[in-house]
C-alpha cells in the first residue's frame, strides 16, 4: 500500500500535528536518555574486562534494565554501557577488549545497551576494528552527551540555529531528522549523503519523522541494500498516517490490517501500528488489508493499543515465533480490556505460592507469562459467585500498585532463568501497604527511630539492604495513630545512603552522622507542616471560595432577569445602591451587582489562594 510517487519524484506533505507516540516507548528510546548521572556513581563496582560471563541473555535494546547486572563499557566513557550480550558477540574476542571494563550495576538507576544501535554497532565498530583506533567510539559516545534526545512523536520547537536534517533532494518535502535520530541512524550510512542541514530561518515546531518505530527501523535495513527509493516511499507512507489514539475510532476513518480469515478474526491493527511494530519483522507478510464497514455505528480499536498484546508481540519477535503470538491475540481479542476501571467476571490468575493480593486477567496473562512459557508459574483463581459481580484491577495494569516494579521483576526473571526474582518480590509486596509517600497510614506496621519512622514498603525496599537496616530500635512496631514515612524521597534515602557509609554501626562517625540526620528529619518535618498541610487547608478553603463565588454568580444572574421585569411599567421614582455597586431601578438590580462583585472577589481570593500554594510548594521543594 505504497503511496506512487508524482512526476517530479516528490512528495508533498503539508505539516501536521502530531500526538505523542506512547505505544512501547521503552523499546524506541534514545541513548541519550541513558547517560549515567555523577551522582549515582557509587552504583558502578569496577573488574575486570574479562568478567563477563558467556551464555548471557539476547540484547535488551533501548529497554532499561533496573536490576543487578554486569555491564561493560569504553574505559573513559562511563555513562555509556554495553549489554553482556553484545560484549560476547562482538568484543570479547577482538584485540581491543581491553579497552573495555567490566562493571556491576544495581539497577538503581536503570540503565540499557548503547552498542545495538546502527551507528555504533554496523558503523563505528566496524571501522574500530579495521583501523585499531577505539578513540573515535569514544569521542563518538562523548559527543552525545551534548545531543539533545529525540522527543519520538511529540512536537518541539527548534530555536535558529538548532540543528535538524532534511532530504538533501527533498524526495519528502517537510521530511525532518532531529540531530540524534541523524547521529544514531543516518550518519556513517549510506544514506548519510542524502540528508542536509536545515537552515532555520526562526523558530519551529514540528516533529521529528525519522522518530517513528518504522522510520527508524527502516533506515537501519535499508542502508544495507542501499534501497534509497524504499526508503523514501515507506517514510511518506508512515508520515502521513493519523497517529493511534488507542481508543476506539470510526472504523472506515482509517486503514487497517488483520490476519486472514480463520486465524485470528477479532484481531485487528491500525496501519500506525502496524507499520511501527510489524512491517519491518520477518512476519511482516501474514497480515492482510482489512475493508472496514462504513457509517458512525462501526467502531474499530486498534489491538497493538493493547499492553496485553504488546507483551505477546514482544514475546514473539525475541523468540521469532509468530504462532505464539497468533495464539495470544486469539485469546485477547475477544476480552474486555485491561484498564484501571477493572475487569467484572471473567478468568484470573495468579502464583501457584501463596499470594492472594496478586491476581492478572485472562488477556495479561496470554500476552505476558504464557507467551513467555511462564504459564506453569502461575494457576486459576476460583472465584466466588459474588467475586464475580465486583470490578476486578489487574496487577498488571499500569494503574495498579507497584505495576512498574512487576514489570521490571517479570523482565529480571525471563532474562535470566531465575522466576524467583518475580514470584519473591509478588509474595513479600502482595501484603505490603504501600507507601503514603507525603501522606499518612493508621495501624500500619513501621521501622525505624521515634520520631523518625520508616514504612513497611520502604523498609523492605530500601533500608533493609543497607548496613543500618538491622541496627533499628523499631521493627515491625504497628502504631494506630497516622504517620508518616519519612525515607521515601530520593533526597531522604540519599542522606541516609550517607549516613550507611560515615562508619561501621556504632561506631562514633555513624552516630554521630545519624544524629544529625534525625536533626534535618525533624527540620524537614516542621517545614513539612508549615507547607504542605497549608497547603492542602489552602486547597480546601480554595474549593470553597470557589463555589461561594460561582453561587453569588448564579444569584446575579436571576436577581438580574427579575430586576428587568420590576422594571417594567414602574414608576418608582427612587435609586436604590451605593456608590460602589452603583445604583439601580430597584433593589434587585443593586443586589445583582453586589452578587456580581462577590463573585469577582470570590474568585480573586480563589487565585490568591493559587499563588500561595505555589510558594509554599517551592520552600517545600528547597529542602525536598
Amino acid at each position: 500500500m505504497s503511496q506512487e510517487k508524482p512526476a517530479d519524484g516528490r512528495h508533498q506533505h503539508q505539516q501536521q500535528s502530531f500526538t505523542g507516540l506512547e505505544t512501547m516507548a521503552a523499546l524506541t528510546d534514545q541513548v541519550s536518555r541513558i547517560k549515567f548521572e555523577s551522582e549515582h556513581s557509587t552504583t558502578v563496582s569496577p573488574a575486570t574486562y574479562n568478567a563477563v560471563p558467556a551464555g548471557s541473555p539476547s540484547c535488551p535494546q533501548a529497554r532499561r534494565i533496573g536490576y543487578p547486572a554486569i555491564w561493560v563499557h569504553l574505559k573513559d566513557t562511563p555513562g555509556f554501557f554495553i549489554c553482556e550480550a553484545c560484549y560476547n558477540n562482538h568484543i570479547a574476542s577482538s584485540s581491543l577488549r581491553s579497552h573495555f571494563e567490566a562493571v556491576e550495576m544495581t539497577g538503581d538507576p536503570p540503565v540499557s545497551c548503547s552498542f545495538w544501535l546502527p551507528r555504533i554497532k554496523n558503523a563505528l565498530w566496524p571501522e574500530v576494528l579495521q583501523t585499531k583506533n577505539i578513540e573515535k567510539l569514544g569521542g563518538f559516545l562523548n559527543g552525545l552527551v551534548d545531543v539533545r534526545p529525540c522527543n519520538a512523536g511529540a512536537e518541539v520547537e527548534h530555536s535558529v540555529g538548532a540543528i535538524v536534517y532534511r532530504m538533501s533532494d527533498n524526495d519528502i518535502e517537510g521530511f525532518i531528522a532531529c540531530e540524534s535520530c541523524y547521529e544514531l541512524y543516518v550518519a556513517g550510512t549510506a544514506f548519510e549523503g542524502r540528508f542536509c542541514r536545515e537552515s532555520l530561518q526562526g523558530p519551529v515546531t514540528t516533529v521529528c519523522h525519522m522518530g517513528y518505530p518504522y522510520t527508524r527501523q527502516s533506515v537501519a535495513r535499508l542502508t544495507k541494500l542501499d534501497d534509497w527509493d524504499a526508503f523514501v516511499v515507506g517514510a511518506y507512507e508512515r508520515l502521513v498516517q493519523q497517529e493511534c489514539t488507542g481508543t476506539a475510532t470510526q472504523a472506515d476513518s482509517r486503514e487497517w490490517l488483520e490476519l486472514p480469515p480463520g486465524v485470528a478474526d477479532l484481531f485487528a491493527t491500525c496501519k500506525t501500528c502496524y507499520m511501527d511494530f510489524l512491517a519491518n519483522e520477518a512476519f511482516a507478510n501474514e497480515y492482510i488489508s482489512s475493508v472496514p464497514p462504513p457509517g458512525p455505528s462501526h467502531q474499530w480499536s486498534c489491538a497493538l493499543s493493547q499492553l496485553s498484546v504488546k507483551w505477546a508481540l514482544e514475546a514473539a519477535v525475541s523468540q521469532q515465533d509468530h504462532a505464539a503470538f497468533v495464539e495470544a491475540v486469539r485469546t485477547i481479542s475477544g476480552l474486555q480490556a485491561c484498564t484501571s476501571a477493572g475487569i467484572t467476571g471473567g478468568r484470573w490468575f495468579t502464583l501457584v505460592s501463596d499470594c492472594p493480593k496478586f491476581s492478572i486477567c485472562q488477556g495479561c496473562y496470554a500476552g505476558a507469562i504464557k507467551s513467555k512459557g511462564l504459564d506453569h508459574y502461575f494457576a486459576e483463581i476460583s472465584l466466588q459467585p459474588e467475586e464475580l459481580q465486583t470490578p476486578m484491577l489487574c496487577s498488571f495494569c499500569p494503574s495498579a500498585p507497584r505495576y512498574e516494579q512487576l514489570c521490571q521483576k517479570l523482565y529480571e526473571a525471563d532474562d535470566t532463568g531465575n522466576f524467583n526474582a518475580f514470584s519473591d518480590f509478588a509474595v513479600k509486596f502482595c501484603r505490603v501497604p504501600l507507601c503514603p509517600r507525603i501522606g499518612a497510614l493508621q495501624n500500619a506496621k513501621w521501622w525505624g527511630y521515634e520520631g523518625l519512622l520508616f514504612c513497611e514498603e520502604c523498609y523492605y525496599d530500601f533500608v533493609s539492604a543497607t548496613t543500618l537496616g538491622n541496627d533499628l530500635p523499631i521493627k515491625g512496631v504497628v502504631y494506630k495513630e497516622y504517620q508518616m514515612c519519612q525515607i521515601w524521597s530520593p533526597r531522604m534515602r540519599g542522606i541516609w545512603k550517607e549516613v550507611c557509609e560515615a562508619g561501621p554501626p556504632g561506631s562514633a562517625e555513624s552516630y554521630s552522622a545519624l544524629e544529625e540526620f534525625k536533626t534535618f528529619a525533624a527540620e524537614r518535618m516542621s517545614i513539612y507542616d508549615q507547607t504542605i498541610r497549608q497547603i492542602e487547608f489552602l486547597k480546601q478553603m480554595q474549593q470553597i471560595k470557589n463555589r461561594e463565588a460561582a453561587f453569588q454568580g448564579v444569584l446575579s444572574i436571576q436577581d438580574q432577569g427579575i430586576s428587568a421585569i420590576a422594571s417594567w411599567g414602574s414608576r418608582d421614582p427612587y435609586k436604590y445602591g451605593n456608590n460602589s455597586i452603583g445604583w439601580w431601578d430597584n433593589r434587585f438590580g443593586a443586589e445583582a451587582s453586589r452578587r456580581l462583585q462577590a463573585m469577582s472577589s470570590g474568585f480573586q481570593e480563589a487565585n490568591d489562594m493559587s499563588r500561595e500554594m505555589i510558594s509554599l510548594r517551592d520552600i517545600w521543594e528547597t529542602i525536598e
